[in-house]
């Protein structure tokens, strides 16, 4: 089975070359830094300062265990492996389940902590220090990230180092899956920023945080600060995954971008355990998702955008609309608009305004009717909750609305719309109720036909109503019970 991403609703025709670059870069970058990785792990146990350091250590635990509070802990001092004393977050690994190895961390912690053994045990603290020595020296000589060695270039560096080729698959696969409409709407310049900011921000208060990490490496804090500005920026969208089985069956599933996010970090998250004594942890995708937040406020104080606009080309699109084309051209432009970005309510706007002007035309009413069969449904769904959407709605599409939508948000509507004496989106909105209701609520067709009366006053509406009379038996059902003539000459 193959899961792909295309994209969002509204699709994005960029290439991800920044998405590329990184990916390259750490497919490089990790590749000469393999054997760091196994010079490190080697260093952090055999190295033999670390292993004098460890042996003292034990020794130094197994007789101090024996006052009141730490009997219990005495007995099992024994099974412990050496390389908890050099470790001692190997505990939590040793047996997950068992309470007495998590009260052994805290105890081993709490004893050998730098400032209680220069004071009790000065011998074993000038080991310690020879120990800790050996890590640093190594961390500088490679210019790996960690507590001893924030900095710029180690910082950036570990964006592009992994600890193998399953992380650097797993973390840029996550990635792809919103490169193209994020770097669409950020730019490649800023995208980089953006990756670069997270990334660094995150690592190096992971290294500064939680010094037993050793060092940091790894993009996930980079991709969680991504997945924040792809949240932040497309929150109300949805994305499509494709799902392969194999060619024999397609399916694409559009997602809530929201819950769509959540899944990524998830996935995000789980690579920590790829390898947790180097490879960067929780702290680090939490500080990198806040700064993608950040980041992307930032932005949008640098490069804003008017309301309803999501990408830069819709501007293009708000230009090419108001140049002198024929109204089958200018119709085309906001009907490709809408396709590309179906939230821009001015480019709903300008169609139904292009379609009062150009209703004749017969090439521009087949492109629409194929539009309003294929199309509007998704459009409705997304727009469903904006006021301004349900007002542009022309009354002959009403008939296309779906019949399953939850009707809290249009009573509402109906209810302002119906206060301000807005009788025509009034109508339109208990129309749009009684679809819900399969046309049985009797209230609702109460108000229905007092909308629809008090509407007809307007000789635009008694026009833009036919249609819908003549092609919705439910509602010319509802005129033919309360005495109203239906035929067309009637309400024209």
């Amino acid at each position: 089975m193959l899961i792909k991403s295309k994209g969002l609703v509204s699709k994005t025709k960029v290439f991800p070359l920044a998405t590329w670059l990184f990916f390259l870069l750490t497919l490089i970058f990790s590749y000469f830094n393999f054997p760091i990785h196994e010079k490190a792990k080697s260093v952090y146990y055999k190295s033999p300062h670390r292993l004098d350091y460890a042996h003292a250590a034990q020794e130094y635990i197994k007789n101090n265990c024996n006052d009141q509070q730490a009997k219990s802990y005495c007995k099992d001092l024994k099974e412990l492996p050496l390389e908890t004393y050099l470790f001692s977050a190997h505990l939590t690994r040793f047996d997950k389940t068992n309470l007495k190895h998590k009260s052994h961390y805290f105890y081993i912690n709490e004893e050998l902590q730098p400032e209680r053994l220069k004071l009790s045990k000065p011998s074993l603290y000038e080991k310690q220090v020879l120990a800790q020595k050996d890590l640093d020296n190594l961390v500088e000589s490679h210019q790996l990230l960690s507590r001893s060695n924030i900095n710029w270039l180690s910082g950036l560096k570990s964006l592009f180092q992994t600890t193998g080729w399953l992380q650097i698959i797993f973390s840029f696969f996550l990635l792809s899956m919103i490169a193209k409409p994020l770097e669409e709407k950020m730019g490649p310049f800023f995208f980089t920023i953006n990756f670069a900011f997270c990334g660094f921000l995150g690592n190096a208060t992971q290294a500064f945080l939680l010094p037993e990490s050793f060092y940091v490496i790894g993009p996930t804090a980079a991709i969680s600060g991504c997945i924040a500005a792809y949240l932040f920026h497309f929150h109300q969208n949805f994305a499509i995954l494709e799902i392969n089985l194999f060619g024999k069956a397609k399916r694409n599933i559009n997602f809530p971008v929201l819950g769509f996010s959540l899944l990524l970090l998830g996935g995000l998250f789980s690579i920590d355990k790829l390898n947790p004594y180097i490879h960067n942890h929780l702290a680090a995708n939490i500080v990198g998702f806040i700064a993608g937040i950040l980041f992307a406020k930032i932005f949008n104080l640098i490069l804003p955008l008017p309301k309803y606009y999501v990408f830069p080309y819709e501007l293009t699109y708000r230009e090419n609309a108001t140049l002198g084309y024929s109204q089958w051209d200018k119709v085309k432009v906001y009907l490709e608009w809408i396709y590309f970005a179906p939230y821009n309510l001015d480019a709903f706007s300008g169609l139904v305004k292009e379609l009062e002007r150009s209703s004749g035309h017969s090439k521009v009413n087949l492109e629409i009717s194929k539009f309003r069969q294929k199309h509007f449904y998704r459009l409705y769904r997304l727009n469903r909750k904006t006021r301004r959407f349900m007002r542009l709605i022309p009354l002959e599409w009403l008939r296309y609305t779906p019949t399953d939508d939850r009707e809290t948000h249009i009573i509402k509507f109906a209810n302002e719309f119906k206060e301000k004496r807005d009788f025509a989106n009034a109508f339109k909105m208990c129309f749009l109720i009684l679809n819900q209701k399969s046309w049985k609520d009797k209230h609702w067709r109460t108000e229905l036909f007092k909308n629809y009366k008090k509407a007809t006053v307007s000789p635009q509406f008694r026009k833009n109503v036919a249609s819908l009379i003549e092609h919705h038996s439910g509602f010319r059902a509802l005129l033919n019970q309360r005495g109203e003539r239906t035929d067309e000459h009637m309400i024209a």
